[in-house]
């Protein structure tokens, strides 16, 4: 499996601030306000932030042999909820930061019930970022170590032996 690249993840929470952008624009045309948020989204997001850290943690205490009895199939499992906690942070980053662009666009920040969608969006976009990197520092701690030329020698070895050919 390939690492997560940044760019990827610019690139998607770009993509989705500016279909949210699109999309609450028309609705706040045409109702004249946007839905509300609530604090509870960012306990949600940074609850799982820091679940999928501690995750992560635990395989690289594994790694370095502070915790010898996890299973690799848990460290895969990481690895792939680190994964989607990066892409689905920046998924939220853009949607977020595309309810504070409509705000701005339309020049209505100082009306009350706007300025309290913005914070709460504003809080929800660090929420996103800090999930993003949170899981994307647990993918980094789920990476193998790079091999040593002596232990792929080693292995090969182990290889022709088991095979049952001759070294070249």
């Amino acid at each position: 499996m390939k690492r997560t690249s940044l760019l990827h993840l610019l690139v998607i929470a770009a993509a989705a601030n500016l279909i949210i952008f699109t999309v609450l624009r028309v609705v706040y045309v045409r109702f004249g306000a946007l839905y509300a948020r609530t604090w509870w989204e960012w306990v949600a997001i940074l609850l799982l932030a820091g679940i999928i850290f501690w995750l992560g943690w635990t395989v690289r205490a594994y790694q370095k042999g502070k915790k010898p009895n996890l299973s690799g199939l848990r460290a895969m499992r990481t690895l792939v909820l680190a994964k989607a906690g990066s892409v689905t942070g920046a998924i939220l980053v853009g949607i977020y930061t595309g309810g504070v662009g409509v705000i701005i666009d339309r020049g209505e920040w100082h009306l009350p019930l706007q300025h309290g969608y913005g914070i709460n969006a504003i809080g929800g976009a660090v929420c996103g970022l800090v999930l993003t990197v949170a899981s994307y520092v647990a993918e980094r701690f789920c990476e193998l170590p790079p091999h040593k030329p002596e232990d792929t020698a080693q292995r090969g070895d182990v290889l022709r032996d088991a095979l049952g050919e001759a070294p070249a």
